[in-house]
């Protein structure tokens, strides 16, 4: 027969040691927030600097697939679930936090007495052609919408923080959503930094655009090809941009490019791979950049963009706004997303 005073010495001694363990997690815990230390795979560090990373630590949350969304972004999509939109608006936040979807609407309404767009907005900011693929598959597919908008381009090309965007999806994969839910604990926060450069490539002499030219071209072609299967027409736009050579904002050197030099024709090289993209698959395109490309330089600078050349003004969403109606009359999509 078992020594009870023995049971207990054991139990005690193996309660001291979770205590002594989880004494040393806190210790460990309070220590890494005394120094500031964070590495978060969302979007503070994959986003650039507009608005401020505050604002996007406090209003984003973790997601496996899609590696960040909105807090709101789940009870949205289950509600827009019910109304069946025609046109979805797929993007970054050039069109999360644009103007021209409404202004868009507005012309509609105006010019058709008695109709209206049935539409939503499910763009996000910071997200690239990585997580618009894998958003259309999941989330969008379900809504059946008659077309979608694909308007991404920017957060593609920019330099990451090591590991491409596929990466950091293949990453979240292979860990547990617990892992993923506690990712606020900067002891996880500790792991993941030296977790993520195992999916690193030793020999790269410079950090990898977020998305690579051959998988920004890919991401483009299977979101058109899955939107056609469905019986969804796509429309590809290339993003405007207000940057010149020798003009360039000095911010984007410091986190978003390795040479401040890329940014024009690296942006603009992107811009050619939609093109390609709605050539091979003879899909709808609107040219955005050439459109503004085509207005007088300082006019765009002055009026239509704010000063990171990135996001447009209200006045510049309301040229984006008349591009798309006047394209949707012409090609007779306008018929297809009014009710």
């Amino acid at each position: 027969m078992t020594d009870p005073p023995k049971n207990r010495n054991t139990f005690y001694t193996i309660l001291l040691a979770l205590a002594s363990f989880a004494l040393a997690l806190a210790i460990g815990e309070i220590g890494l927030r005394a120094i500031n230390f964070e590495f978060r795979l969302f979007p503070t560090r994959i986003e650039f600097g507009w608005p401020d990373p505050v604002t996007l630590e406090n209003d984003y949350q973790a997601d496996q697939d899609l590696l960040w969304v909105p807090e709101t972004y789940y009870a949205s999509i289950k509600q827009l679930r019910d109304t069946r939109p025609k046109l979805v608006f797929m993007g970054d936040s050039c069109t999360a936090w644009g103007l021209y979807d409404k202004l868009f609407g507005q012309l509609i309404s105006g010019r058709n007495p008695g109709r209206e767009l049935s539409y939503i907005n499910t763009a996000v900011a910071g997200w690239s052609t990585y997580q618009g693929l894998r958003q259309f598959e999941r989330d969008i597919l379900p809504l059946a919408p008659e077309v979608i908008t694909i308007y991404f381009g920017w957060n593609d090309h920019w330099a990451s923080f090591g590991v491409e965007d596929k990466a950091v999806g293949q990453f979240n994969k292979d860990r547990s959503q617990s892992a993923i839910a506690l990712g606020e604990l900067r002891l996880i926060q500790l792991f993941n930094f030296f977790a993520i450069k195992l999916y690193q490539d030793e020999k790269q002499q410079r950090r990898p655009e977020r998305v690579a030219p051959t998988d920004f071209a890919a991401n483009l072609h299977e979101i058109v090809r899955i939107a056609r299967s469905n019986n969804i027409q796509p429309v590809l736009i290339t993003a405007p941009t207000a940057h010149t050579v020798g003009d360039e904002p000095e911010y984007l050197a410091e986190r978003w490019l390795n040479n401040l030099d890329e940014l024009v024709p690296l942006h603009r090289r992107y811009a050619e791979i939609v093109r390609q993209v709605a050539s091979d698959e003879e899909v709808h395109i609107i040219d955005l950049l050439a459109a503004f490309d085509r207005l007088p330089q300082q006019e765009v600078k002055d009026i239509y963009f704010e000063t990171d050349g990135i996001h447009l003004t209200g006045e510049g969403h309301k040229v984006i706004a008349l591009i798309l109606y006047q394209y949707f009359t012409r090609t007779g999509l306008l018929e297809q997303v009014m009710q």
